[in-house]
């Protein structure tokens, strides 16, 4: 009898509340570019990689968008992630890295030669890249990196703890 009395109060609960089980969009200008990759942010602040058109930000929530320097233009950016100041971003030519968003972009062709970069997490001071290779690590914010799998072209990645409680 308690499960049927939950059953129809859960019931109850969806149906005079439809309002809050659905999401509230609002379209915003992109950037200029064929096809968004991938989208980051933290408060205002909205990365985007796009297709050959390099990756941009908006400090408005997207309302305008402005490119992020141009040793990314005409490249396609797969992933970008944010730690702390730092800005890491996958593109089809490798990893680039900056220590603020207006850059200087460096690009890391040692660790990651001649491939692309598929992906990229970010967990407690630890940075991931997959590429054609496998996966890499780098507890340094970037500066060195080594192999941790064999697995190629990981389109998606994240990277965390989950904690249940009874």
């Amino acid at each position: 009898m308690k499960n049927v009395l939950m059953l129809w109060v859960s019931m109850l609960f969806i149906v005079a509340t439809p309002n809050l089980l659905i999401a509230q969009w609002v379209q915003v200008n992109g950037p200029e570019s064929a096809v968004v990759h991938c989208l980051t942010g933290y408060d205002s602040v909205v990365f985007a990689g796009t297709s050959w058109g390099g990756a941009f930000i908006s400090s408005n929530s997207g309302n305008s968008w402005t490119p992020l320097g141009p040793g990314l233009m005409s490249r396609s950016v797969y992933s970008i992630e944010v730690d702390g100041t730092n800005l890491f971003i996958g593109t089809s030519s490798g990893l680039f890295h900056a220590n603020d968003t207006s850059g200087p972009w460096t690009i890391d062709k040692s660790s990651f030669p001649d491939t692309g970069i598929t992906a990229i997490a970010v967990d407690s001071g630890c940075v991931y890249a997959s590429t054609s290779s496998g996966v890499f690590i780098s507890t340094d914010s970037g500066s060195t990196w080594k192999g941790v799998h064999a697995i190629p072209y990981i389109t998606c990645m994240a990277v965390g703890q989950v904690f249940f409680s009874v």
